[in-house]
C-alpha cells in the first residue's frame, strides 16, 4: 500500500513538474501581497510594542527627542548568558500604510544611536533606516528627511 502511494505521489509531483510555470501576477495581486506582508509586520510590531529591524528592512520612523535615553540593556544571545550593553532608546511611530502607527520602542547601539541624535540635535525627526547583516556584522542606512 505504502509504495502504491509512493507511485501515486510520484506520478502527480512529475505531473505538476510538467505544466508550464506562471509567473505573471497582477497590479492587484501584487498589491495584495503587499498588504498581507504589511499586516503581518504590524502584527509582529504591535505584539512585541517594539520597532525591530531584521536583515533588509527599510523602515519610515518619526522619532519623539523627549523621549529618547541611553540606558543599559541587557541582551540575550542564544547559548550565551545575558550580556549588559549600552544602547540607545528611542520613541518611534513607524509609517505604514499610508499612516503613522503609535509611538513605540527602538533601541539601536552607540554607533547608530549617535548617528540618529546628531541628526536629532539639527532638528530632523524622521529618518528611512535600512538594516544590513546580522549580529556583529550589522550596519545601518540611516537618512534623515527634511521634515522637522
Amino acid at each position: 500500500m505504502i509504495s502504491v502511494m509512493n507511485n501515486a505521489s510520484n506520478e502527480s509531483e512529475e505531473e505538476f513538474l510538467a505544466l508550464p510555470p506562471t509567473n505573471v501576477i497582477d497590479a492587484e495581486g501584487m498589491r495584495k501581497i503587499a498588504e498581507i506582508e504589511a499586516n503581518d509586520e504590524a502584527h509582529r510590531a504591535a505584539k512585541f510594542q517594539e520597532i525591530r529591524f531584521k536583515n533588509g528592512d527599510t523602515k519610515i520612523v518619526r522619532i519623539d527627542p523627549t523621549k529618547t535615553d541611553y540606558v543599559e540593556d541587557t541582551i540575550e544571545m542564544e547559548g550565551e548568558p545575558p550580556k549588559k550593553i549600552w544602547r540607545y532608546h528611542f520613541m518611534a511611530s513607524e509609517y505604514m500604510m499610508g499612516r503613522w502607527t503609535k509611538f513605540k520602542l527602538m533601541r539601536f547601539a552607540p554607533k547608530w544611536g549617535r548617528s540618529i541624535m546628531e541628526n536629532l540635535k539639527e532638528g530632523h525627526l524622521t529618518f528611512k533606516i535600512t538594516r544590513d547583516g546580522e549580529g556583529l556584522g550589522t550596519s545601518y542606512h540611516i537618512i534623515s528627511t527634511n521634515m522637522k
